[in-house]
């Protein structure tokens, strides 16, 4: 028998970033989302272009989760695989994108 695929509550499969297509995987698996021992509520594996968000999480943190791990993408391409930006400064922009809210003219 077939395992059936969850459906994703994000809604997306992929992302684009200046030219980079990262696949997002919703998991509730914590060997996905280690981060030097720790487990996070998300993951970049930038060579691999996976982005993991931690399926466990409210969908509203979910979304600022992906916002995170975007800025991060951007981070790492903008400056030639090397991070410049640190966790606040990502964290602030992250919560930051989540209030924008544009209107039609």
């Amino acid at each position: 028998m077939t395992k059936k695929k969850a459906k994703s509550r994000l809604g997306i499969d992929s992302v684009e970033v200046l030219g980079h297509t990262f696949k997002i995987v919703e998991t509730d698996k914590d060997e996905d989302l280690l981060m030097d021992r720790n487990v996070t509520m998300g993951f970049i594996r930038y060579f691999d272009s996976v982005i993991y968000i931690d399926s466990r999480q409210s969908l509203q943190n979910m979304e600022q989760t992906l916002y995170h791990e975007i800025l991060h993408a951007i981070d790492f391409i903008s400056h030639n695989e090397r991070i410049e930006y640190d966790e606040d400064t990502v964290n602030t922009l992250a919560r930051g994108l989540m209030t924008v809210r544009m209107g039609k003219a």
